[in-house]
């Protein structure tokens, strides 16, 4: 099955440094060119990371946001009933999307393995619609809260993650893992899947319990392990059986 990298986040000070990245409160973050870096950071800097873990179980740094010690961090949660094009009206507070390069991240789709992160940008679509509910997290300057992330949900979708031996493919419609993946024109193939391959999936479950496909990422080939060959002269073992050597007859006289 392919491996998922394990997605984390890190809170801390800056306590040294590094050619390669930074100890924050004892633990080494490594980055890389494309850890994206709010603002300049130094020792002493309160920080906020997002990444996944590396080898040797260092943290990769997708983003380090610098934390400005004293502002008010607010967590708001209901209905977005007004979109702006930047940002939105949830339950009668105005939410505004950063701009810039260390823009609001969105993340559609709820939590875990089915949430899909995008950065929003000055001038881009907006993916939120008037109706779903959101969770945002940000700072309060004034009447308004500056998010740093928003999370949506559209009421009554069920959000799917499947992954799957590919079983066959008929035009945009594959059985995956033993259920019906259907793709249209919004579905991102990320690696074309192939029959006999893994896959992973994720999107929105229909009524007629078929998948509705948001991404879709092809995995390698599903190869069974050759059996065991014996060394010249010996006789070959079975799964439940002992070593080589001659099998003997069982009998009433041999117990």
């Amino acid at each position: 099955m392919p491996q998922l990298q394990t997605w984390v986040s890190l809170a801390g000070r800056i306590q040294e440094v590094l050619a390669n990245g930074y100890r924050i409160s004892g633990r080494f973050v490594q980055t890389t060119d494309e850890t994206k870096i709010s603002q300049p950071v130094g020792v002493g800097t309160l920080v906020e990371v997002t990444g996944y873990i590396g080898p040797n179980d260092a943290v990769v740094a997708e983003s380090i946001l610098a934390l400005s010690e004293g502002t008010l961090r607010v967590t708001l949660q209901g209905v977005a009933t007004k979109v702006f094009s930047d940002g939105l009206s949830v339950a009668g507070k105005r939410v505004i999307f950063r701009k810039g390069p260390d823009g609001t991240v969105i993340v559609l789709g709820g939590a875990g393995a089915t949430a899909r992160a995008e950065m929003w940008y000055e001038g881009g679509p907006m993916p939120i619609r008037p109706g779903s509910i959101v969770t945002v997290e940000g700072e309060l300057q004034g009447e308004a809260i500056i998010a740093y992330f928003v999370s949506a949900s559209e009421p009554g979708v069920v959000h799917m993650s499947l992954i799957g031996p590919v079983e066959e493919i008929q035009g945009h419609s594959y059985q995956i893992g033993g259920r019906r993946v259907v793709a249209d024109e919004n579905t991102s193939i990320m690696v074309e899947p192939q029959v006999g391959a893994w896959a992973l999936v994720e999107g929105i479950l229909r009524e007629d319990g078929s998948l509705l496909a948001t991404i879709i990422t092809g995995g390698p080939s599903i190869e069974p392990a050759p059996p065991p060959q014996p060394a010249p002269g010996e006789t070959p073992s079975y799964p439940g059986e002992g070593g080589g050597g001659p099998i003997e007859p069982v009998n009433s006289n041999t117990r």
